[in-house]
C-alpha cells in the first residue's frame, strides 16, 4: 500500500536542492561581499527547490492548489487580511 505523502527520495531531493541553491546564492555574502541582491535571491532557494522537486517526480509545475472553491478562497483571503 502506497502512502499519500512524499517519500524519502522526494524529501531528500528537496532538502539537498533547497540547501544547495541557498548556499550557492549566499556565497558572495558569506565570503564578505555585501550583496543584498544575492542575499535576497538566496531566500528563494526553498521555493525553487519545491518547484524543481515537483517537476522531477510528478512531471508538472503545479506545486500547490491555490483554492478549490470560491468559498475556500474567500475564507483564506479573510483570514489572511485579519492576521
Amino acid at each position: 500500500m502506497e502512502s499519500e505523502g512524499p517519500n524519502i527520495r522526494e524529501l531528500a531531493t528537496y532538502f539537498v536542492l533547497a540547501y544547495g541553491m541557498s548556499i550557492v546564492l549566499w556565497l558572495p555574502v558569506l565570503t564578505g561581499r555585501r550583496s543584498y541582491f544575492f542575499f535576497s535571491l538566496g531566500t528563494f532557494g526553498p521555493t525553487l527547490a519545491a518547484l524543481a522537486t515537483r517537476r522531477v517526480f510528478y512531471r508538472d509545475w503545479r506545486a500547490v492548489q491555490l483554492w478549490s472553491t470560491l468559498r475556500d478562497l474567500m475564507s483564506g483571503v479573510a483570514i489572511g487580511a485579519s492576521a
